[in-house]
């Protein structure tokens, strides 16, 4: 599958994996351990999806399964549905560098992809609920810059495209660098697509989503309070997200690591914002 992380795709019938080959679809997505430095990066995304459905967002269900002596995620298939006798039937998703007709190795906005308002015009004249799907890809920038999730590109969000309507997908590859000091160095952080100007996290302020609300032809008051809630509610889901996550089993050292990260931040984000 494409990306840079590892993935294969696989079948689950009865508790069972198996292989899907010629029309028959996969179910889920499997991404094992990728790299030796970003250790714990399976529970990482399970957390930060976990996270973002926890404060009110539409994002893809996950786990953490062991598969001999590897510990990957699987994430349910949200482009998919069960047709009659059971059948696994795909719907058609497009990622928005596809969606604007943009090369993939073009998916950052430094390397000439979409902007924010580049994405919330695209979704105001292809979304059949514009203004709720608008609302939904805002909320899911304002959270990937609460939680340090800087790889949120045009390839991380998709459409989702059926024969009555087309819809902003939920939120899917949603990880954070903030557990990753040594990796990636606070100061040298940089989001995906440009909050107004400002593409370092330690420099975003509330002027620059003003300036972003703006640039969006949106109202700065109500968006700003709507940020200001969003990144508000953070901190308190992210210790409930991972006490359950811990809960699981799962790598408990790097589990309260990523809590303490994620709700300092947030927290930061929290006072930029005034």
């Amino acid at each position: 599958m494409a990306g840079v992380q590892p993935k294969t795709a696989l079948l689950q019938e009865d508790g069972r994996w198996g292989i899907p080959f010629g029309p028959v679809a996969s179910t889920h997505i499997l991404k094992p351990p990728a790299q030796a430095d970003l250790e714990g990066l399976a529970v990482n995304e399970h957390i930060c999806l976990n996270l973002a459905r926890a404060v009110g967002l539409n994002a893809a269900s996950s786990k953490v399964e062991r598969f001999e002596d590897q510990a990957a995620i699987v994430v349910e298939r949200y482009d998919r549905r069960r047709g009659p006798g059971g059948r696994v039937d795909r719907i058609h998703q497009e990622d928005l560098a596809q969606a604007l007709g943009i090369l993939p190795w073009q998916k950052y906005e430094s390397e000439g992809g979409p902007s924010v308002p580049d994405v919330v015009r695209l979704l105001e004249t292809a979304s059949d609920d514009p203004a709720d799907d608008v609302g939904a890809f805002l909320d899911a920038v304002v959270l990937n810059w609460a939680v340090g999730g800087t790889d949120a590109h045009a390839k991380d969000y998709s459409l989702l495209l059926t024969p009555s309507a087309v819809r902003l997908a939920p939120l899917y590859d949603l990880v954070s660098v903030l557990p990753y000091p040594l990796s990636f160095p606070y100061r040298r952080m940089k989001t995906a697509m440009r909050i107004d100007r400002e593409v370092h996290l330690w420099k975003i302020r509330r002027r620059h989503w003003e300036g972003l609300a703006t640039r969006c032809d949106l109202d700065p008051g109500p968006f700003l309070a709507r940020a200001r809630a969003l990144v508000g509610s953070v901190p308190e889901a992210t210790r409930t997200v991972c006490a359950a996550v811990g809960d699981e089993g799962l790598s408990p050292d790097f589990v309260q690591r990523t809590e303490d990260a994620l709700a300092a931040h947030a927290e930061r984000c929290q006072e930029a914002l005034r």
